[in-house]
């Protein structure tokens, strides 16, 4: 029978490249091992199975002949079960990242248990409560804008619908209004296409507020461009500098409430509760809103 001849490859860590080599004549049974051309056993009269350690640098290696029936099969791999050096790093090593292993499957549980928790409490039928919802708006929320995207009533009571972006969608919320007027508190008519904050929770966004108290830097200029109109057209004698000058401190007293008190200040009370003649009346008569004039708005 002619003779077994192989050859494997090892790469060890620091990079060097090492050819081990197995010649076994079957007849005689002489067994040769060389590494990288350079001869590191011989034996005589294989002709059963053995086993033979070989070290490379600090890894160490079986080189296996095993007898089957008639036939020999080989093998080169590392011995791991050894007591060597290398051994006992890599079962610290193992050790590390079992204990690795086990406190990131135990925070994987947490995780998940603290996710069936969330999702029992707010999934409830009926929602989470008003105090559970104040929660998420508290700490788990998120700002953007919104606008108004359609007005209507259902049993006698306004609504409306609002549209903003969010988790890459349009999502979508319904707000009821104080009155059947469609006006804000903030004195001002809402309208289709006005545009406010919106405060979602940030990974629920079916759980959002519509702030009209808190309209966006457009909408809040649109506010004020209304309200010096109107002043200027029932009160042609005063200069456009001037009547700005009113519509800020009337801002800096009451917001955008206080541009409504001049936009509105000729509607009557059953009109817009929130800003109208009476409302106009206190804010420009109130020491405050007096003073201030005196000291900014003199010509």
């Amino acid at each position: 029978m002619p003779p077994q001849q192989l050859t494997w490859t090892y790469v060890s860590d620091s990079g060097k490249r090492y050819v081990v080599g197995l010649f076994h004549s079957l007849r005689e049974g002489h067994l040769m091992v060389y590494c990288n051309q350079k001869v590191v056993l011989i034996d005589f009269k294989v002709f059963d199975t053995r086993t033979y350690p070989l070290f490379l640098e600090d890894e160490l290696f079986k080189v296996i002949v095993e007898r089957q029936g008639n036939r020999f099969s080989y093998g080169f791999e590392i011995d791991k079960k050894a007591d060597t050096p290398r051994n006992k790093w890599r079962r610290t090593t193992e050790k590390k990242h079992w204990r690795q292993t086990l406190l990131f499957v135990a925070a994987l549980v947490v995780l998940v248990a603290a996710f069936t928790f969330f999702f029992q409490k707010f999934q409830k039928p009926g929602g989470p409560s008003a105090d559970e919802i104040a929660e998420l708006f508290e700490y788990h929320s998120t700002q953007t804008e919104g606008e108004v995207d359609l007005l209507y009533e259902a049993d006698g009571r306004p609504l409306l619908r609002y549209t903003f972006e969010a988790l890459g969608k349009q999502q979508s919320g319904q707000l009821e209004l104080p009155d059947s007027k469609v006006v804000a508190e903030t004195g001002w008519p809402v309208q289709k296409g006005d545009r406010f904050q919106v405060r979602y929770v940030s990974d629920n966004p079916r759980l959002s507020q519509l702030q009209l108290q808190n309209p966006t830097d457009d909408q809040r200029e649109a506010y004020r461009k209304q309200a010096l109109k109107y002043h200027l057209h029932l009160h042609p004698e005063l200069t456009e500098q001037h009547t700005n000058c009113l519509l800020d401190i009337a801002y800096t007293l009451h917001g955008t409430k206080g541009w409504a008190a001049f936009r509105f200040q000729e509607t009557a009370p059953a009109k817009n509760p929130f800003a109208n003649t009476a409302a106009y009346q206190r804010l420009v008569r109130s020491h405050d809103f007096q003073n201030a004039v005196q000291e900014n708005c003199w010509e």
